[in-house]
């Protein structure tokens, strides 16, 4: 998000995906902070995830200021 800042907290399950280009698996009890304009993707693990996730400022999901990283997205 090119203007809002984001915080998420595994409640339940796990999530694995790449913050800032590095791959990382979530778990219960991990958490990250996103500042605007960090690159970032996720999927749910193979039994779900529950989480918390902050935007501040709130996020628009009209027009959420999503950015792409050139190339259209991160890759294998």
């Amino acid at each position: 998000h090119a203007r809002t800042h984001e915080f998420f907290l595994i409640l339940k399950g796990s999530s694995s995906g790449r913050v800032g280009g590095r791959r990382r698996v979530f778990r219960r009890g991990d958490y990250v902070f996103m500042p605007a304009g960090t690159l970032h993707e996720f999927r749910a693990g193979p039994r779900g995830v529950e989480l918390l996730d902050v935007f501040c400022p709130r996020l628009d999901l009209e027009r959420p200021d999503i950015v792409f990283p050139r190339g259209g997205g991160f890759g294998a």
